[in-house]
Order: structure tokens, then sequence, then C-alpha cells
């Protein structure tokens, strides 16, 4: 939902507000590092890993937002930037080739965010320009509904006992 919201932004539909950062604090930080905890008491590595990492990265990212609005320090050029989520998209793909005997709907994830992370990379190495911004939204938009596919696909799943929303898994 957080991504979600923040490609609405790149959209051009509204600007950077409280809404954003909140999510960015709030749910993309600090629920994922919440999952990430209890994913570490199930013994899933790759889930720790995943929610972890990337609660961090919203944390972080919140943090780069908001820190040069106090002044007490610049904020991170357009090579800085790159470097940020290239490294991102780097780490991210290779968490996909860790989802290469997940369900279909993971793998999607784990393409589409590490397609809209160099995507990014790229944006920010070149300067933002609107277009570009704007068609990344797009994939950042098909990440955070594929995203919300596989989570709710899985909660339900388990609720029912059965699947209900396919999620590709594989039968033995």
């Amino acid at each position: 939902m957080t991504t979600f919201c923040l490609m609405v932004h790149n959209a051009g539909l509204f600007d950077v507000n409280s809404m954003i950062m909140a999510m960015a604090f709030a749910y993309g930080g600090a629920m994922q590092m919440i999952a990430g905890a209890m994913e570490w008491r199930r013994g899933n590595t790759f889930g720790t890993a995943a929610f972890l990492s990337y609660g961090a990265f919203w944390v972080s990212f919140g943090l780069m937002t908001l820190l040069p609005e106090t002044g007490m320090i610049i904020a991170a050029d357009g090579m800085a930037m790159a470097t940020y989520m290239f490294a991102w998209g780097l780490f991210t793909g290779l968490m996909f080739i860790g989802t290469l005997k997940s369900p279909i709907a993971l793998r999607v994830v784990f393409a589409l965010l590490t397609i809209v992370f160099m995507m990014l990379a790229v944006n920010y190495a070149i300067g933002v320009e609107v277009i570009f911004t704007r068609i990344i939204s797009v994939f950042g938009l098909a990440l955070a509904l594929s995203a919300l596919y596989t989570g709710m696909g899985e909660l339900i799943n388990e609720m029912h006992g059965k699947e209900i929303l396919p999620l590709g898994v594989r039968k033995s």
C-alpha cells in the first residue's frame, strides 16, 4: 500500500505529503519490520531478510526525505539517489533468485520490484524526467497491485485452508 501511494504521487496526482511519509514510517517501515521478526520466529530466512530489509528501505527513504527539511543535512543529489536505487535493485534482483522455487505471484512481485528500482536508478542518474517518472509509476502500480494480490492470496488461502486466490503454486 505504501508503494501504491508513492506511485500515485509519482504519476503526478499529488505532491509528497504527510500521508506518504506516515505510510513510509508506519506501514512500509514499522509493519514490515514486525513482519520480519515474525518470519524469523517461524524460521523463514527469506521472509525475515525481505521484510526487515524493505522495512529498513522505507524508514531510510522517509528519513532521506525529511532530514533535509530540518536544515541539518543536505538532500541526496541525483547520483546519490541513483546509487541508492541501484543498490536496492541489485539486492532485489538477488532476492528474486531466491523466489524461483516460490509461487509465481511472489516471483512477479520481486521481478517488478527489481525493474522499478533499476528504472528509478536510471531516472535519478539522468535527471528526473516527468515522462519517464510516469512510466515508472505504471510499473510501480503493477508492483503494488501484484504485492497486494500475493499478500491477500497468502492470507485468504491460509484462512480458508484451500486455494481461493491462485498464486501459481506448483502441485507436486
